[in-house]
C-alpha cells in the first residue's frame, strides 16, 4: 500500500467511527461533508443513517440531503427507495 493509500485508508476509517458517534453536531458535520465532497464510498453509510429510525430528524434529513448532493456524481449507486 503506498503512502496516500494508507492515508486515504485512515482517513476513512476516521469518517466512518465519526458517523457512529452519540454527538449529534458532529454527526451532523460528518454528514454535511459527505455530501459536499461527493464521497461516493459513503452513500451506504449515509443510508444506514436515514433508515433508522432512533436517529434524530435533523440527522436523517442531513443525510437525505448529502445524497441529493451526491447523487449527480453516481446516480446509479443512491437507492430511492
Amino acid at each position: 500500500m503506498c503512502e496516500w493509500q494508507h492515508h486515504i485508508f485512515v482517513y476513512n476509517q476516521e469518517m466512518k467511527n465519526l458517523l457512529d458517534t452519540s454527538d449529534i453536531e458532529i454527526k451532523l458535520t460528518v454528514i454535511k461533508a459527505i455530501g459536499n465532497a461527493g464521497l461516493v464510498e459513503f452513500i451506504p453509510d449515509v443510508e444506514r443513517i436515514i433508515k433508522d429510525m432512533s436517529q434524530p430528524i435533523s440527522v436523517r434529513s442531513q443525510g437525505v440531503y448529502a445524497l441529493r448532493r451526491i447523487a449527480p456524481i453516481a446516480p446509479k449507486v443512491v437507492s430511492i427507495n
